[in-house]
């Protein structure tokens, strides 16, 4: 593929209004419109598969399937963990945070991957070309700086980049399903007519549901590892959480958090936007959401009438 052709400018968006460092920055990629053109030809064939060979626990970006999905699953998985009375076994929930998930993304992870799904070796060469033949100048203080050549990572805004992820997301789903299948970890269950659930992705949002022991917390901190290492991504720990059922005790629960370096979550963490726990003060919780879209449409309103 020509330079030109994938020639991209990285401008950066403030996180927060008054950034102190990088991390409070976000890197968007303004790639060209000719480039843009032959990614959205490759997404639209993707497209058209995808459904037949990702996961049902992944709902981002695959056609028929929706964010309340997940989040009708989880909250009910929430809601049962909080009631669980009965069972020798407790039960937990584990929420990962990945760092810079779509900056971390090794190239030579994703070639593998595609073959794995069985895509022509033609089309895998032209999407490699697109992910890797890339050359990034950034625009700081409106001065334009010389080229880069990156050598791994997604690049923010690019139509391919979310199906790629997702595809590779797909791997840790491949992972687990295999350790269930070998009795390695159990999945939870919230009824006795209901399905048994063992994880839900969003994109990069990922929760996982296991019984609350040490064997499988351990067993689930190896699967995370594995598949840090071969992708090239990084959990943030500190922004990780976990949530266990009432059957667990104290004592259990702070080693199985000390063990997987996470913090255990409060009636306040959320999940896709939405809290873990919804109690009897619906209004109180849900507050905070309706301050969100009444901001969202007054800046909207101001965009509209400057």
């Amino acid at each position: 593929m020509s330079p030109n052709i994938n020639e991209t400018l990285i401008t950066l968006i403030p996180k927060i209004p008054s950034p102190t460092s990088l991390n409070d920055l976000r890197p968007i990629s303004l790639c060209n419109v000719i480039y843009k053109i032959i990614s959205k030809v490759l997404v639209n064939r993707i497209k058209q598969v995808l459904p037949r060979l990702i996961d049902e626990t992944q709902s981002a970006f695959v056609t028929g399937r929706m964010i309340a999905n997940n989040a009708i699953v989880a909250f009910e998985v929430f809601h049962w963990l909080k009631n669980k009375r009965s069972g020798r076994k407790g039960a937990m929930a584990l929420k990962i945070d990945m760092s810079k998930a779509y900056d971390r993304v090794e190239w030579s992870f994703i070639r593998p991957v595609l073959q794995r799904f069985r895509f022509p070796q033609n089309f895998i060469d032209l999407i490699m070309a697109c992910v890797t033949y890339v050359f990034f100048s950034f625009d700081i203080n409106g001065d334009i700086s010389r080229h880069v050549g990156p050598t791994r990572g997604l690049r923010q805004w690019d139509p391919i980049l979310p199906y790629l992820f997702i595809m590779c997301a797909d791997v840790l789903s491949a992972i687990i399903r295999r350790e269930i299948h070998t009795d390695n970890i159990h999945r939870v269950k919230v009824s006795r007519g209901a399905p048994q659930v063992s994880h839900l992705f969003y994109a990069d949002d990922s929760i996982f549901f296991t019984m609350a022991t040490m064997d499988e917390c351990i067993q689930l901190k190896n699967i995370l590892g594995k598949y840090c290492w071969y992708s090239g991504k990084s959990i943030n720990f500190q922004r990780s959480e976990i949530f266990f059922s009432l059957r667990v005790e104290a004592t259990s629960r702070n080693v199985i958090a000390t063990k997987l370096e996470v913090r255990e979550a409060s009636n306040q963490t959320k999940y896709l936007g939405l809290p873990f726990i919804i109690g009897r003060k619906k209004k109180d919780v849900f507050q905070s959401v309706l301050d969100n879209n009444e901001r969202r449409l007054l800046a909207g309103k101001r965009e509209i009438f400057q």
